[in-house]
């Protein structure tokens, strides 16, 4: 897949909230699936602008929004507070070899 998808989220980024806003119906649905978790943090995996992250807070939970684009990740801080944000890099992640049987 290369960085294809990479750049052409970083070039979407700029208008990205304008056509994807967080659905009200989604947002109550993941709240009353994430209701009975075991505490108030989450990872917002794929992320994005944070809208969802976003939503989640207005609601007391504790939000890490994570994604590849840095464009996508500034749009989610200049949300402001309560949203924090994670840029990964897949080329520092390690992983234990497994061993089977």
């Amino acid at each position: 897949m290369g960085r294809g998808l990479l750049s052409d989220y970083s070039r979407q980024a700029e208008s990205y909230d304008l056509t994807r806003s967080a659905s009200p119906a989604v947002a109550k649905a993941l709240r009353a699936a994430i209701a009975d978790a075991p505490g108030r943090r989450l990872a917002d995996i794929g992320g994005g602008t944070g809208n969802y992250a976003l939503s989640l807070a207005e609601h007391g939970w504790e939000p890490l929004v994570i994604d590849r684009s840095p464009q996508m990740l500034q749009r989610a801080a200049d949300k402001g507070s309560p949203l924090c944000s994670l840029r990964p890099s897949a080329s520092r992640w390690t992983t234990r070899a497994s061993t089977r049987p």
